[in-house]
């Protein structure tokens, strides 16, 4: 009995000493402190949580990190600067990590962008909650990387969709906005090309709501319990929608346990 209580104060020690070291850095943004020069004094594959305040105005990459959280504070924010000398594909980039987390950031795109966020390279356990986007695409997923999107808002003001999954990628999509400016731009709410996995996602204004192709598959599922929302509903107030949902090269829509709702649609779900 002895020897089972000095072994449990011994886990029980070592924990508290696990946790006490995970760093917890603060960078505030507007003091003129920078989210890369944080990340960069970091241990890629020691677990970390960031605080963000303010507005950085900075492109941000995570390359090969593990267990990272990022949170960001109420107002946070993250602004494409108006020069991009490294070429740049997106604002926030996320690449070959894993189990990184990413809560409460504003992300804000110029035209002069591919997408706002990207996430690639075969990252996985990635997860993007309560983050919203506004400018060009919004979300692009790619290169075989798994991804929650957790009521994350999407307004697309160039570009052509607001969350987009390729080259073999998992994507579970719970609660959420997707939307663009009742204007005369061509644009989709979901492009597929991978796998995605949905429930309780609004979809308003956009002509092609739900565009998969390339074999894509999305599956309408209530699989997560404490979502605030079950079904699926494209929204069309500007009455410029030509398709709820557009299938194309094998793909399919499969409509399970989560209703697809289509309000005032040009069309249906159409198979091409």
């Amino acid at each position: 009995m002895l020897r089972s209580v000095t072994i449990a104060l011994g886990i029980l020690l070592l924990s508290s000493v696990w946790v006490s070291a995970v760093p917890t850095p603060t960078v505030d943004c507007d003091a003129g402190q920078s989210l890369n020069r944080t990340l960069a004094k970091l241990d890629k594959f020691t677990p970390a949580i960031v605080t963000v305040k303010g507005t950085c105005t900075e492109y941000v990459l995570i390359d090969g990190f593990n267990e990272l959280t990022i949170n960001g504070v109420q107002g946070a924010t993250l602004q494409q600067p108006g020069t991009n000398p490294q070429n740049n594909s997106y604002v926030f980039s996320i690449k070959a990590s894993r189990s990184i987390t990413l809560s409460g950031l504003a992300v804000h795109s110029l035209p002069s962008i591919f997408s706002s966020i990207g996430i690639g390279e075969g990252s996985n356990n990635v997860r993007l909650q309560n983050v919203t986007t506004d400018g060009s695409w919004g979300i692009v997923i790619y290169d075989e990387s798994q991804v929650w999107l957790v009521n994350v808002t999407v307004n697309i003001t160039s570009g052509y969709a607001a969350v987009s999954a390729f080259d073999k990628s998992d994507v579970h999509i719970v609660d959420g906005l997707l939307q663009r400016p009742p204007n005369g731009n061509f644009n989709a709410g979901l492009l597929v090309g991978g796998h995605v996995t949905m429930q309780g996602m609004t979809i308003r204004d956009m002509q092609q709501s739900i565009n998969i192709n390339g074999g894509g598959v999305v599956d309408l599922v209530n699989f997560e319990p404490t979502a605030g929302g079950s079904d699926v509903i494209i929204d069309n107030p500007s009455g410029t929608n030509f398709n709820g949902a557009i299938l194309s090269d094998g793909s399919s829509l499969n409509i399970g346990s989560a209703k697809l709702r289509i309000n005032n649609a040009g069309s249906g779900v159409e198979r091409q």
